[in-house]
């Protein structure tokens, strides 16, 4: 399916959707019978979760979805998440840890057992 977002005067501009198709003939036309071949497994698979009373919908479906996620990444080229860690280098180039809380000012010392603030008259 393909989005075109309305312009400023709420109609819909259909060359959006001829640049959509555009860009789909020139990245997956060259791979199509794979492309096939990969929707013809996905629909099986979703088969098969139906089949299974619906409960292996909850299985197929997600399977499905990043199938075709990941094969979009794949055909457009969009990079994968970084896997280097977020600052380079070794531990000491890390920033150092902040500073602990300071302590709890000490309470007043406990009373003790039999003693009462009461004074006796």
């Amino acid at each position: 399916m393909t989005y075109a977002p309305p312009a400023s005067d709420g109609k819909i501009r259909f060359e959006w959707i001829s640049e959509a198709w555009e860009l789909f003939q020139q990245t997956l036309m060259p791979q199509m019978w794979r492309a096939t071949g990969l929707w013809f497994v996905l629909a099986l698979i979703s088969a098969v979760g139906a089949l299974c009373c619906f409960v292996g919908l909850l299985v197929a479906l997600p399977v499905v979805s990043l199938t075709v996620g990941l094969l979009a990444r794949n055909v457009f080229g969009v990079p994968a998440a970084p896997t280097q860690p977020r600052y380079e280098g070794a531990p000491g180039a890390w920033p150092a840890a902040p500073e602990p809380p300071p302590a709890a000012p000490p309470a007043d010392k406990p009373a003790e057992p039999g003693q009462t603030d009461e004074k006796a008259d």
